[in-house]
């Protein structure tokens, strides 16, 4: 007698493989449409990472009061170094408020000049010049942003930089002017790739609108990705904004092509071997009907040796596949879950950074949805911003590896959160950049909102931190606001408060309350003493040091912004090495390489002001010292000395010249003229000036003497000759100076 209970057991093993591939394919689609949707998130993000960066040079170009617009349209009357000065700082903003670009520079059309965040220079000396004069030509034209290419800003640079490029007119009432070039490190967006694409079967790259891969995931696959098939990719999202492609799918030879790729051949074979059961059970069963309920109870027994037999190894061919293909199943489902957990992870970043940066409305029924699905409270009264930036982070990065970073950022984290929660406060924070993490401190009650309360709070985190790591920590405390919409207030506030941390020091809690009532200081008014400093350092006047001193004192003094104090200091670093290159090539080359280079490094990573000042005063003093010896070293030295100290006791006399000195020193006038120019880096008459006027400056502000006799005192007989001088050096007249003196 022929037994149906192989037939059973054949049609019910390959119903559970169709099952399978069943159930495998919904995944497929399901996968398929969580990586486009995902693939689409991230090309968002690129996209307005991207447009930010185009909307903002549009803004600088439009707006009526731009330093860079000032820069193609110079205005009359101002000083055009000073016009260039304030572009090249602007182009510094850009660059800081956009953390992915790598450089940026101007090219305007009338002059042929070209103005970086480095350097002002001719076209002709410019690195990126071929790719510049293909744009002006016609010969390529970007209407958005560019595939990858090899950017070099200085002609001396041995290595390119890949980056992607968008160029823009200035086109103003006047006609186009000039370009604006903005470059982005090909390395930085790839980052954004990395940290999005992490998992290790999944691949991302972007393709340029002619196909050529601009960058993927990884560097190192950007060859592998260059040569991958069109049908590998589960999405292909297309951006508008740049024309590029943003490919996505999963690594060949995972188990999702093994599903994709299975011969539907086999699947027809198995249906009809299932329908031949069927027949065949049907025939059988009639056939065997008197035995069946011992066939039954047969199957029933089988059945369960078969479970037992699945829990411990593999049995025949076909079970080995079901289960080998079951584990499968089980572990591309983790995957997946896995991939979701971090979406939501992701999500509440570009959430809490968009009600930060106030880049999206969050009105209240969006707050409370999204609360909902981060699974964190509703309910609110007010809000705080806080930031807490750790101090000194260029030695904290040197001091530690990147796992120590991440171990020591996490304690910091973990002791704000359970300070706020001891206190019964409930806190959101996001790192905002590698050493700032954002703090909102979120209010239920109105009775939570107490000022002394937070303060208590960060002050126990800032003793915590100090007392037990390695690294002290800044605090800025935005102000309270009412409504979710109006958080980036706070933050902002919080932002404000943070930079005037150069300026009040580290270590220590800074409320925008505080700094708003406070007075504020006038940036241009420390500017003033700055070239009288420089001169004297270009000189050799031991009166340099005190003049540092009292500059040093008085910004201190003063409530400054950081980015006031670094324009102060840019301008400082500016007027010396202007006034001592003007010296001869000897002390230029002491100057470069003691005091422009490194005080230049020290501007860079500067915490505070007062960090900064001790260390250059270290600096310049070393310089000094070194210009000294090189004056020293002189034949002429004792000869100009006597010289000098002739004009500084005999600066009033109207008739003193080079015939004068050449009388009473007996020498050749032109060889004093020489010496001048060698020594102080400026002719006699401009040196002569210079005393007189110092001297002058001294009377209009100790004395009440009328202009015209302060002339007489300090050798000009004639008072509209002096007051012409006065304005040259001091850029405002003697009337001006003496009021400015007394106030």
């Amino acid at each position: 007698m022929i037994s149906y209970v192989p037939v059973f057991l054949i049609v019910v093993t390959l119903l559970i493989l169709f099952l399978f591939l069943g159930v495998s394919e919904v995944l497929k689609k399901e996968a398929e449409e969580a990586n486009r949707i995902y693939s689409t998130q991230v090309m968002k993000l690129i996209d307005q990472s991207l447009s930010a960066i185009d909307q903002s040079i549009i803004n600088e170009i439009i707006a009526d009061h731009s330093s860079i617009r000032d820069f193609f349209t110079p205005q009359q009357g101002i000083n055009p170094l000073f016009q260039t000065y304030e572009a090249s700082l602007e182009l510094k903003n850009l660059v800081l408020k956009h953390a992915i670009i790598d450089s940026i520079y101007l090219y305007r059309y009338s002059d042929q000049a070209i103005l970086s965040k480095n350097r002002f220079i001719p076209l002709s000396e410019f690195g990126d010049k071929e790719f510049l004069q293909a744009q002006l030509t016609g010969d390529v034209s970007l209407q958005s942003w560019s595939g990858s290419r090899q950017y070099v800003e200085f002609s001396s640079q041995t290595e390119p930089i890949s980056v992607i490029t968008l160029v823009r007119s200035v086109i103003l009432f006047s006609g186009e002017e000039g370009k604006i070039v903005t470059n982005v490190k090909i390395t930085d967006v790839q980052k954004i790739l990395q940290d999005l694409f992490d998992s290790g079967i999944s691949y991302a790259e972007l393709v340029d609108g002619e196909g050529n891969v601009i960058l993927s995931r990884n560097g190192s696959e950007l060859e592998r990705a260059m040569q991958k098939p069109t049908e590998m990719y589960l999405s292909d999202i297309h951006s508008p904004i740049t024309n590029w492609h943003l490919r996505s799918g999963v690594e060949a030879g995972k188990v999702y092509y093994f599903i994709s790729n299975f011969s539907y051949i086999w699947l027809t074979m198995g249906l009809s071997i299932v329908v031949f059961g069927v027949i065949w059970i049907v025939y059988i069963t009639r056939r065997n009907y008197r035995p069946v309920e011992l066939m039954i109870n047969q199957i029933q027994s089988l059945s369960f040796k078969i479970s037992q037999k699945l829990a411990t190894h593999t049995g025949g061919n076909q079970l080995s596949f079901i289960e080998n293909a079951v584990e499968n199943l089980i572990e591309e489902s983790n995957k997946f879950q896995q991939r979701h957990e971090e979406n939501i992870v992701f999500r509440k970043k570009v959430f809490f950074q968009e009600a930060l940066e106030g880049s999206r409305e969050i009105t209240p029924e969006r707050w409370t949805d999204e609360m909902i699905k981060f699974d964190r409270p509703v309910k609110y009264s007010g809000f705080e911003v806080v930031l807490y930036e750790m101090d000194k982070f260029t030695d904290f990065k040197m001091s530690y590896n990147q796992k120590d970073q991440y171990l020591l950022k996490f304690i910091l984290c973990s002791v704000i959160a359970e300070v706020a929660q001891n206190n019964g406060v409930i806190v959101w924070h996001e790192w905002m950049e590698h050493h700032i993490v954002g703090v909102l401190y979120q209010y239920q009650d109105e009775q939570g909102e107490n000022s002394e309360r937070l303060a208590s709070m960060l002050e126990e985190v800032r003793e915590w931190v100090q007392s037990n790591l390695t690294f002290t920590v800044t605090i800025g405390v935005g102000s309270l606001i009412k409504e979710a919409a109006l958080i980036y207030r706070s933050y902002d506030d919080a932002k404000q408060a943070l930079g005037y941390k150069s300026g009040l020091g580290s270590n220590r809690i800074i409320a925008y309350n505080d700094i708003e009532m406070s007075p504020k200081g006038d940036m241009f008014r420390h500017l003033q003493p700055v070239r009288t400093l420089s001169q004297q350092f270009r000189l050799g006047n031991p009166s340099w040091g005190e003049e540092l001193e009292a500059f040093f004192d008085e910004l201190e003094r003063t409530l400054l912004s950081r980015e006031d104090v670094e324009s102060i200091l840019n301008y400082l670093i500016y007027q010396m090495n202007r006034e001592l290159m003007e010296l001869s090539e000897d002390y230029g080359e002491i100057w470069r390489n003691k005091g422009l280079l490194p005080i230049n490094e020290l501007l860079q990573r500067f915490d505070t002001l007062r960090e900064f000042r001790g260390k250059a005063s270290l600096i310049l003093t070393e310089t000094s010292e070194h210009l000294e010896r090189i004056r020293e070293g002189r034949n002429n030295r004792s000869l100009l000395a006597e010289v000098r100290s002739y004009i500084e006791a005999n600066y009033f006399d109207p008739d003193l010249s080079l015939n004068h000195l050449s009388d009473k020193f007996q020498i050749n006038s032109k060889y004093v003229s020489q010496l001048f120019k060698e020594e102080f880096g400026e002719n006699f008459v401009d040196y002569l000036a210079f005393v007189r006027m110092e001297h002058a400056k001294q009377l209009l502000s100790d004395t009440t003497m009328s202009v015209q006799d302060i002339a007489g005192k300090v050798g000009y007989q004639h008072s509209v000759s002096f007051n012409r001088v006065f304005k040259r050096l001091t850029g405002k007249t003697p009337v001006v100076f003496r009021s400015e003196s007394v106030k």
